[in-house]
Order: structure tokens, then C-alpha cells, then sequence
């Protein structure tokens, strides 16, 4: 059977029915003194909005001097590259992605990856204990999720290049847990930008080989810098190494997006993503 899919061992047909409730499901997360809440989403009474804050658009890079060596380029980004785990109501694993840092204490991942999920928990490396995380915005359409985890607060955040720096040709890296295997990377180049009849960039294809597990994880350039967020692949018996990331363009526009969602409808349970992001709106 063709089609595209996306990388996770687990993903049910119910896909984030219930994403507003797992907003609420997640382990919570102390909220700081005289903070407000908004939905999901703690806002502290001194007028900060974490979300947006987490989502800041990248600044243009401009000369960012010499392309890294392939171990450089991993030494820079795998300290920020996480494992995300999601946890049914036991404390039973459901399954499994990555997530990339890109604030302090804030990871984004496919929204996909935390379908069913009571609990979140982080890990980087091997068998140590996971860090718990919570949903904090979330725009399932694009299949894209901001975690609030204080206690990675020390790992730092990738640096964001804005899509219109992308070309096709370039090369690019793959880095997440995909099966479980902690921290592997990928090399490939970028193959295409996929965009929608409008001209808006939806998806951006790469040969960066990604698996189940890789989910959420991040692509990047050769400076180290974030180009997206690994989502799919498309699974063919005449196909090979066809790989999809969404753009890390649309984590900046996530805090519009989930504040719009959440005023139009604040207690329906947003919709499936479906097998593409839709369009850029």
C-alpha cells in the first residue's frame, strides 16, 4: 500500500481526538506565582506570554561563516534534540517521537506523536529518568506542539533559519530517536519545497533518511541551524528514501494560530491532523 505516513510506531486512527484534553491530562506543572491561565496555557500576571515568546521568529542569519563537518553539526544541535515520550494514565508507554528545544525549557513536537497520551515525559540518552512535560499550545492541522518541561531548562535552544534561506540542493541533517535509538543522525540534502496551489511552503522533502521515532525531531542546515520539523515519509513498494519535514517557519505562528483555535471553539476538541499539513493560512 502507497501513501504517505508518518514516521511513529503508534499512531491510532483517533489521532489527538481529544487534544484539548490532553492539554489538561498532562502532568501539570506548577504554575509561578500570580500567574493567570489561558486555556492551556500559563501566563504570568506580569504580562509575559511564554507561548510567544518560545515561537519568536528567527532573525535573518546573514553571513553565518563556513559550513560544520557533519560531527560538528551534531556536537552543536544533539543537546538539544530530545526524546519524547508519551504515557497512558499508568504510567504505561504509548509510544514515541523526538522534540527540538527552541526556547528555554520549550520543545516542539508533532502533534501526532502525543495522540492518546496522559503524561509526557522527555529523555535525551539512554535509560535515565524522564522529565515531565506539559501540552502548552498545540496546532494540529500543522501537526505541530509546544512542551513546557522546566527541568530541561539548562538544554539550549537551536537556532531557526526562515524558510526563504532553504534551497533545494542543500544539505541537510536528520537528527532524532528514531526506534528508540537515541540521538541517531542522518545525512541527505534537501529535494524539494512542496507548496500548495496558493505558493505557500507546506512541506519540505529531503533525502535525510528519518523512521519511526524520528517524528518531531529536527531537520537541519549546515550551519546547525533548524529547518524543520521530520513528519512523514511516503511509504511505496516503487518508492525510496521520500522524506517530509514541516517548515520550521510555522513554529512562529503557532501562538496566532493556537490563540485563534482556542477562541473560536475553547471547548471542541480540535480535529485530526490530516497525512499533509493543510495549508499555510
Amino acid at each position: 500500500m502507497s501513501g504517505l505516513r508518518r514516521p511513529p510506531r503508534r499512531v491510532a486512527p483517533g489521532l489527538l481526538a481529544a487534544c484539548g484534553a490532553l492539554a489538561l491530562a498532562l502532568t501539570a506543572v506548577p504554575r509561578p506565582a500570580g500567574a493567570q491561565t489561558r486555556g492551556a496555557v500559563q501566563v504570568p500576571a506580569q504580562g509575559r506570554d511564554p507561548v510567544r515568546e518560545a515561537a519568536r521568529e528567527p532573525q535573518p542569519a546573514g553571513d553565518a561563516g563556513p559550513a560544520l563537518s557533519p560531527a560538528q553539526v551534531y556536537a552543536r544541535v544533539a543537546p538539544s534534540v530530545w526524546r519524547v515520550q508519551s504515557l497512558d494514565a499508568q504510567g504505561l508507554p504509548l509510544g514515541q517521537g523526538s522534540g527540538v528545544v527552541i526556547a528555554r525549557g520549550r520543545v516542539v513536537t508533532n502533534c501526532h506523536v502525543l495522540a492518546h497520551a496522559r503524561r509526557v515525559q522527555l529523555r535525551r540518552d539512554g535509560p535515565e529518568p524522564g522529565i515531565a512535560a506539559r501540552l502548552e499550545a498545540w496546532d494540529p492541522p500543522r501537526d505541530l506542539c509546544l512542551l513546557d518541561a522546566p527541568g530541561i531548562a539548562d538544554a539550549p535552544a537551536v537556532e531557526r533559519v526562515p524558510t526563504t534561506g532553504v534551497v533545494v540542493g542543500q544539505t541537510a541533517y536528520a537528527i532524532g530517536h528514531p526506534k528508540g535509538l537515541d540521538l541517531t543522525m542522518s545525512a541527505g540534502l534537501v529535494s524539494s519545497l512542496r507548496r500548495n496551489t496558493a505558493g505557500q511552503l507546506v512541506l519540505v522533502q529531503t533525502s535525510a533518511a528519518i523512521s519511526g521515532g524520528n517524528s518531531g525531531g529536527g531537520l537541519f542546515d549546515e550551519r546547525g541551524r533548524l529547518i524543520g520539523l521530520t513528519t512523514m515519509v511516503l511509504v511505496a513498494a516503487d518508492a525510496q528514501n521520500l522524506n517530509f519535514a514541516i517548515p520550521a517557519d510555522w513554529i512562529g505562528e503557532l501562538p496566532r494560530r493556537h490563540a485563534q483555535r482556542q477562541a473560536a471553539a475553547p471547548s471542541v476538541p480540535p480535529a485530526a491532523p490530516t497525512p499533509v499539513p493543510t495549508p499555510a493560512r
